[in-house]
């Protein structure tokens, strides 16, 4: 068997995929033919989550974490070599993505791309975002999409309404 991690995930730079390649598990399948030439069928055993904010101002961004209602995001997994088949590890209700090199103006839009382990979640599961800057602010956002899980092959794309909702403190 194989063990698959999903934590320490680091972006750099806006909208930039390249970090997924060290998260984007593939099993594949063989068949060989007469003339010995084996054909292999390579199958994605990851979900890919693409998450647009519009940032709500000017700043360096250096971690996005998304949560679910429920624990639904596994840190682990490990996969069967024979058949390709994931047992889920820890679950917890959120996942970080750490931001290296993402300075935005107030208005742009931060793409952010997390791969995430397939899950069934067993009833629809509303997401959230916290989004965190240099200067140690953070921000939350909601999700209109909702989901009952996260298939294997499959990208999601959320894009994300600031949380308007402000909490007064008394001193």
């Amino acid at each position: 068997q194989a063990t698959l991690s999903f934590t320490g995930q680091t972006q750099d730079g806006n909208n930039n995929t390249a970090h997924i390649g060290n998260y984007d598990y593939m099993w594949a399948d063989a068949e060989t033919p007469s003339d010995g030439n084996a054909t292999f069928h390579f199958k994605h055993k990851i979900s890919l989550v693409k998450i647009t904010l519009s940032v709500p101002e000017t700043a360096t961004y250096t971690k996005l974490t998304f949560s679910g209602t429920d624990a639904v995001f596994a840190e682990s997994a490990t996969m069967a070599i024979a058949d390709g088949v994931l047992t889920l590890g820890t679950q917890k209700r959120s996942t970080s993505l750490t931001l290296n090199n993402i300075s935005l103006s107030k208005g742009d839009n931060l793409v952010a791309w997390l791969s995430v382990c397939p899950n069934d979640f067993g009833k629809e599961e509303t997401f959230t975002a916290i989004l965190a800057d240099s200067d140690n602010k953070t921000y939350n956002f909601n999700f209109d999409k909702t989901l009952s899980g996260f298939s294997a092959g499959s990208a999601y794309a959320f894009a994300g309404e600031l949380n308007v909702d402000i909490v007064f403190e008394d001193d």
